[in-house]
Formats: C-alpha cells, structure tokens, sequence
C-alpha cells in the first residue's frame, strides 16, 4: 500500500448517529482520571451483567487512549461493542467510531448502513429511535480524501486500509462522503482524539421492511428524509 498523508483534523463538531438504546450518561463518567474509569469497571463488570454489557471490552482500548468525563461512555461505547462480522475499516477485533463533518452527511451513512443491516436480518416493519450526537474531533488523521486508488463502496478495501493502518498506531482516517459533495466521514481508531460529547436531537427512522421510508425529526416535528 502506497503511503497515505496524515492530516491534522479538527472538526467542531463532527456528527454521529446512534441507536437510542441507553440513557445519555454513565455513572462511571463522573470518575476521573481516565485510567481509574478503566480499572473501575473491569473489575465492576466481573460481577455486574449489566454493567458489562454496557460498558463492553474496556481492555481493548490503552489507558492512554481512554476518555473519561460528561459524555465519555458514548465516546468509548464503539471502541468496547465490536462487531465480530467487522466493518468498513476494520475486520472485527478492534472498535471503530463513525462519525462525518456535517448533520446531512451523518444521516446518509447511518440510513445506508442501518438499511443494509435491517435488509441482512429480514426485519419486518419497525419505528427505531435514534440519537444524534455532536462530538469534537481534534488530531492527526490518514488522509484519504484524495486517494482514488481505494473503493470506499468496497467494504474488503476499507478493512484492509484500516486493519494495517491500526496496527500501525493511527488514530483513525478521514475520506469522502460517497454522496454528499464537500462532506467528509472520520473512521476513528483511538478515542483520545474525541472529546465533549453531547446529545443533540432525537430522529425516527421509518423502517417498512425494504428500506428506511422516513426520517421524522423530534426537534422540529417534521419529516427531515422521505423516500
């Protein structure tokens, strides 16, 4: 693989997109410093269930690279929840935090891969509630905005970029939104480039058993995407 420039990143804020599964903070963001969040709950989740779903691996990220603070466990949350089937920029053993540089573009990557996985299980029709978050974003990113040699639509070709690109140490890469023009996606590998995370509305997605129909926005009470 050809050598890929490394860029200097700040976006204040970049924009993610989750499912509204948990409440919007964790008790162990109140402790500090970060290393003591890690240690706390490893040994906190050997006898709590709950605690160990939600807070996930926390081996897998270094104490260097750990968070902590208002906000921290939605930070950390896709560093320690793998998917063991992977994702673009990763093959299942390490974490990846999606994120993108504008609302628009957030929306399109996350309606595009929660499609694909809804379309993968067969799921019939469902309402799913969502959460948008607003994070900054301020480090050395692997620049691929510029690169045309790597197919971001070809999920093997990210992962491959990601997997060594990881094992290197980078803390994560920057590339082109696929559909929106001017818009930018982050796949970050270290949290540590992450900080002040917030909630920022509530979206519905429509799901009518072939595709997302609908997005209704709480914030405004319309219909923000209708297809």
């Amino acid at each position: 693989m050809s050598p890929i420039p490394v860029s200097n990143i700040s976006l204040e804020p970049c924009w993610r997109i989750i499912p509204s599964r948990y409440p919007p903070a964790d008790l162990l963001e109140r402790i500090s410093p970060s290393r003591d969040w890690l240690a706390l709950a490893d040994i906190e989740s050997l006898t709590n269930d709950r605690l160990r779903h939600e807070t996930g691996l926390v081996n897998l990220v270094h104490p260097d690279d750990a968070v902590s603070g208002p906000g921290s466990s939605l930070i950390m949350a896709p560093f320690t929840h793998l998917d063991p089937n992977g994702d673009h920029f990763t093959d299942g053993t390490f974490g990846v935090c999606f994120a993108a540089s504008t609302f628009e573009a957030s929306l399109e990557w996350s309606i595009r891969r929660r499609e694909a996985f809804l379309q993968h299980t067969n799921e019939p029709p469902i309402n799913l509630q969502m959460r948008v978050l607003n994070m900054d974003l301020k480090g050395a990113l692997h620049d691929l905005c510029g690169d045309s040699a790597i197919d971001l639509n070809q999920i093997d070709s990210t992962r491959t970029v990601g997997c060594q690109l990881r094992g290197d140490g980078s803390y994560g890469v920057i590339f082109n939104n696929v559909v929106i023009e001017g818009a930018s996606n982050v796949a970050v590998f270290r949290p540590s480039v992450l900080s002040n995370c917030r909630q920022e509305r509530h979206l519905a997605y429509k799901w009518d058993g072939e595709r997302i129909a609908s997005v209704y926005d709480f914030s405004t009470d319309q219909v923000i995407h209708q297809r």
